[in-house]
């Protein structure tokens, strides 16, 4: 298993092996009541056509709660330092989860390095993700996800690592490992996208395991 939701590390039961992940959700603690996903008001869902040129929608406070995963929790402030850190990442979920269900844009990478613009839409029931490529759509099932990845992270995955699709890709991408060893590969427009992408990912995939 990684790390559920930085996927920065290799974990045990008892917590990340990583020691700089001071993420006070990753020791053991369910996220179950700490990220309400029915919080995220009610969007209608636009076609694809007038989604195809938004970007995934990165919150302003996304890199403050970066850097403060880069410190511990220590001191006489810890606890109230750990609440307001779940409390950021809970916003950060419901802002990933409401950009999606508006739908936003990406890229597909194939296995020879073309690139083909899709659209990433989130039903209303957290499920599936909805892949539209032109008129061709895909389903894909969030239980069938089992985690997402970056560059710094694919050589901890056999499936990745196997890939002729490893040799393109860079840090703009972000890997989704599926069920029966397969994958897609997103490419965004900034760094800042794609860590917001695969950081929230895993925090959705984690919460929707923990119901």
């Amino acid at each position: 298993a990684t790390c559920g939701i930085h996927a920065c590390a290799r974990t045990t039961d008892s917590g990340c092996f990583n020691k700089s992940c001071s993420h006070p959700d990753l020791n053991g603690k369910s996220t179950r009541d700490k990220v309400d996903v029915s919080a995220v008001p009610p969007i209608s869902r636009p076609d694809a056509a007038t989604t195809r040129d938004v970007d995934l929608q990165v919150p302003p406070f996304f890199a403050q709660f970066q850097l403060a995963t880069q410190f511990s929790f220590t001191g006489p402030r810890q606890a109230e330092r750990a609440d307001q850190h779940r409390a950021q990442l809970a916003e950060l979920l419901k802002c990933f989860v409401g950009s999606l269900l508006e739908g936003c844009s990406a890229q597909v990478v194939h296995d020879d390095g073309r690139l083909t613009s899709c659209v990433i839409v989130l039903d209303r029931g957290i499920s599936q993700l909805q892949l539209q490529v032109g008129s061709v759509e895909r389903v894909v099932a969030l239980a069938d996800v089992h985690t997402v990845r970056d560059i710094n992270t694919i050589q901890d995955d056999p499936v990745f690592e196997g890939s002729a699709a490893k040799y393109f890709v860079d840090e703009l991408c972000a890997m989704v490992g599926l069920r029966g060893n397969q994958f897609v590969t997103f490419k965004f427009r900034t760094v800042p996208t794609r860590e917001f992408f695969v950081l929230s990912f895993n925090a959705l995939l984690l919460a929707c395991s923990n119901g």
